[in-house]
């Protein structure tokens, strides 16, 4: 993976403590930029075991170009938990879809 690009992972309530945290720590470890992104830049987000978690940037922030992965952590099934994934990638743009290997990524067709 180059290091002279970031990596994306989205938050949204609900999600799976593990595949958030995990990737997120080892990446920073690593020397990576990380920028934590969601819907809504200024509100705290809550795990499925409550951990808290504030974006670094909302979607309307941030350009694909700007990523060279993109993390999209499980969560909660259900509509009110559901992470607006298939919006996300949209602003994100198709490329990072196509190119990258998403974590648990199911498109709603």
């Amino acid at each position: 993976m180059p290091t002279n690009k970031r990596v994306a992972i989205l938050v949204h309530d609900g999600y799976q403590d593990l595949q958030f945290w995990y990737p997120l720590l080892r990446l920073r470890e690593e020397g990576v930029p990380v920028t934590v992104v969601s819907v809504e830049p200024e509100k705290t987000y809550l795990s499925q075991l409550e951990y808290p978690v504030i974006p670094d940037q909302g979607i309307a922030q941030v350009q694909a170009k700007d990523f060279g992965a993109l993390i999209v952590p499980g969560g909660v099934r259900g509509s009110k938990k559901r992470i607006p994934t298939r919006r996300l990638l949209m602003t994100l743009g198709e490329e990072l879809r196509r190119k990258y290997a998403l974590n648990n990524f199911k498109a709603k067709r």
